[in-house]
């Protein structure tokens, strides 16, 4: 599943890569229709990552051939547009606004991560280079010490990473060990700044990063674990550790971290403070003055991806990596 969605009048759409179309379900979960196809011509896929709706226009985003795809109401297909990048490279779909455009990413000539903010005719609005960006991700591969690959080298483990969404007409960014959300206008300037550091429960301790190397280990193939455990000798400190966000990924290509609901509430996601496996991820739902409203706890290995009035719809994938779209009804405190 690449992306879920409600759609007007509580319907859900569903990114499905295997069948490569959009499925449309009503509310009760019954399967209304199929948008789309395998292919390269209009209205066809060949990879489906991003998925949003403006009034009743459905925008879908295709990685592979970097281009957003629109159809109307009846699903019939209108148009196309592929995004353009100041930094010569394909921008990828991040985000999905109605108020404010679309959130990519971009690699700048320094092969950083570069957030931009798109219009829905694809041309760019503007490029958020002053906010925190992360450096290309390199992938390495766990070998025994001393095996074909030779000996590991020490690869810092749970940095922070930002992470950004839309929300409103702004773009919200955060990043590293601050405990703060920043908010950029369209014109890319910061208008204000979120303290959170007293607003959230706790922050990671040395117990927490101890557990979660303890269990590391624990669940690592035994000619792996000194390998392992030499990685996680550089591992950033507790106080290091970001409030938001994930510890590792590419963030072009990681689930939302940020969704607004209909209420304009912002939700961010939060760290995995306590690398609990029997827990999900938890969400800080904060009101549209800054004010934290509470937060909310989600089953193991489930992705959200939106909020409404019927409930909380993402992505559920069981042990035998089995995906499901789910949905939870929320209980609120008012």
């Amino acid at each position: 599943v690449g992306a879920v969605a409600f759609g007007p009048g509580a319907f859900i759409a569903i990114a499905e890569r295997g069948e490569m179309g959009v499925r449309i379900h009503g509310p009760g979960g019954e399967r209304l229709r199929v948008i789309g196809r395998d292919g390269q011509g209009p209205g066809e896929f060949g990879a489906l990552n991003g998925l949003g709706f403006r009034a009743d226009s459905m925008f879908v985003f295709d990685s592979r051939w970097f281009r957003i795809s629109f159809f109307d109401p009846e699903g019939e297909y209108v148009r196309q547009v592929v995004p353009e990048s100041a930094f010569g490279d394909r921008p990828r779909w991040h985000a999905f606004a109605p108020a404010a455009g679309l959130l990519t990413t971009s690699r700048g000539a320094d092969a950083n991560l570069v957030w931009g903010l798109h219009g829905f005719d694809g041309r760019p609005i503007q490029s958020f280079a002053r906010a925190p960006s992360m450096a290309a991700p390199t992938l390495t591969m766990l070998t025994p010490s001393g095996g074909n690959a030779g000996p590991s080298e020490p690869l810092r483990l749970f940095t922070a990473q930002p992470i950004a969404g839309p929300w409103r007409d702004r773009v919200v960014v955060t990043a590293g060990a601050e405990y703060r959300l920043q908010f950029h206008d369209a014109s890319g300037s910061v208008t204000e700044v979120w303290s959170v550091a007293d607003a959230l429960p706790r922050r990671v301790t040395s117990e927490d990063v101890e557990a979660a190397r303890e269990r590391a280990i624990e669940n690592t193939r035994p000619d792996l674990r000194s390998t392992l455990d030499r990685r996680w000798s550089n591992v950033d400190p507790a106080e290091r550790f970001p409030a938001f966000g994930v510890g590792a990924g590419m963030a072009f290509l990681a689930a939302p971290q940020m969704i607004e609901s209909p209420e304009g509430e912002l939700w961010v996601m939060g760290y995995p403070t306590d690398f609990a496996p029997d827990r999900g991820p938890r969400w800080w739902v904060f009101r549209a003055d800054g004010t934290l409203l509470g937060s909310v706890d989600f089953p193991p290995r489930f992705e959200l991806h939106a909020v409404s009035e019927a409930g909380a719809l993402g992505i559920l994938e069981d042990e035998y990596d089995v995906q499901r779209v789910a949905m939870y009804s929320l209980l609120r405190p008012d």
